[in-house]
C-alpha cells in the first residue's frame, strides 16, 4: 500500500485495508467509512451519491426491494416510499395514489373508479352506502338520487320508472303494480285516491265508463254494463236492476212506472197475452 494513503487512513481513524478498498473502487475513503458505519454496502453508497440521493434512503430502497430512482422520486413528492411502490405495482400514477391516501380512500378502489371513468369520490360514496359503483354511476348519469336508485334495484324495479313515480308523488311500489297490470300509473293512483280497486278502475276505463259510476254499480251488486245502460237511458239504476231481476225489459219497466202502473202486474198481463191497460182496469175493479 502507498505509505501516504496508509498515513491518511490512520489520520482518519480508518482501517488502512478499507481505505485501500475505497481507492480501488474509485470511492472517497470518508464516504466508504460512512457506508460501513451505516452497515451499508460500500458499493451501493457511491451509487446513492451519484444519484444525488441520501445513502440511508438508498439503503431503505434496497431493503424494500424498490428501484432507488423511484424511491428518490417518492421522497421528492413527500410520499411514503412503501405506498409509492404499491402504486407502481398497481400500475397506478404515484401522485394519484397519494391523493387517494389523503382522501382516506382505498387506492385499489380509486384505480377501479378511474378505469370505469367515474369520479373516485362518487365511487367511494357508493362503497360507503354498500352500493355497486357502476349502479351509482348510472344513477348520477340519470340525474337521480343514488339512494333512490338503490331502492329501485332492491325492489326489482326499473330505476327510471322509480324516478317517474317519485316525480309524480306516487308510491313507487304502487307505480310498479300499475306497470305489471299494464295500467297507466297516473290512473292507478287516481283509483287508489278514490279508494277503488285499480283493476276495477281499469275495467271501467276499458268499457269507456266513468269509474265512479262503475264503483257505484259494484256497491249495488249490479252489473256495471247494465248500470251504464241505465245511465244512457236516463233511468233509475235501482229500477233498471229490478226489471232485470224480474226478467223484464228495463225500457218496458220504465214505461210502466211512467204510467203509474205496478211493473209486476204489467208483466203478468204480458205473460197472459193481455193488454196491460185492460189488466190494470180489471185489477182496480177487483176483477180477475
Amino acid at each position: 500500500m502507498n505509505p501516504i494513503e496508509r498515513l491518511r487512513a490512520l489520520l482518519n481513524h480508518m482501517n488502512p485495508t478499507e481505505h485501500l478498498r475505497a481507492l480501488l473502487n474509485h470511492m472517497n475513503p470518508i464516504e466508504h467509512i460512512r457506508a460501513l458505519l451505516n452497515h451499508t454496502n460500500p458499493t451501493e453508497h457511491p451509487r446513492a451519491l451519484l444519484n444525488h440521493m441520501n445513502p440511508t434512503e438508498h439503503l431503505r430502497a434496497l431493503i424494500n426491494h424498490i428501484y432507488q430512482i423511484e424511491h428518490l422520486r417518492d421522497l421528492l413528492n413527500h410520499t411514503n416510499a412503501t405506498e409509492y411502490l404499491r402504486a407502481l405495482l398497481n400500475h397506478m400514477n404515484p401522485i394519484e395514489h397519494l391523493r387517494v391516501l389523503l382522501n382516506y380512500m382505498n387506492p385499489t378502489e380509486h384505480l377501479r373508479a378511474l378505469l370505469n371513468h367515474t369520479n373516485p369520490t362518487e365511487h367511494l360514496r357508493a362503497l360507503l352506502t354498500h352500493m355497486n359503483p357502476i349502479e351509482h354511476l348510472r344513477a348520477l348519469l340519470n340525474h337521480t338520487n343514488p339512494t333512490e336508485h338503490l331502492r329501485a334495484l332492491l325492489n326489482h324495479m326499473n330505476p327510471i320508472e322509480h324516478l317517474r313515480a317519485l316525480l309524480n308523488h306516487t308510491n313507487p311500489t304502487e307505480h310498479l303494480r300499475a306497470l305489471l297490470n299494464y295500467m297507466n300509473p297516473t290512473e292507478h293512483l287516481r283509483a287508489l285516491l278514490n279508494h277503488m280497486n285499480p283493476t276495477e278502475y281499469l275495467r271501467a276505463l276499458l268499457n269507456q265508463m266513468n269509474p265512479i259510476e262503475y264503483l257505484r254499480a259494484l256497491l249495488n251488486h249490479m252489473n256495471p254494463i247494465e248500470h251504464l245502460r241505465a245511465l244512457l237511458n236516463h233511468t233509475n239504476r235501482t229500477e233498471h236492476l229490478r226489471a232485470l231481476l224480474n226478467h223484464m225489459n228495463p225500457i218496458e219497466h220504465l214505461r210502466v212506472l211512467l204510467n203509474y202502473m205496478n211493473p209486476t202486474e204489467y208483466l203478468r198481463a204480458l205473460l197472459d197475452y193481455m193488454n196491460p191497460i185492460e189488466h190494470l182496469r180489471a185489477f182496480f175493479n177487483h176483477m180477475n
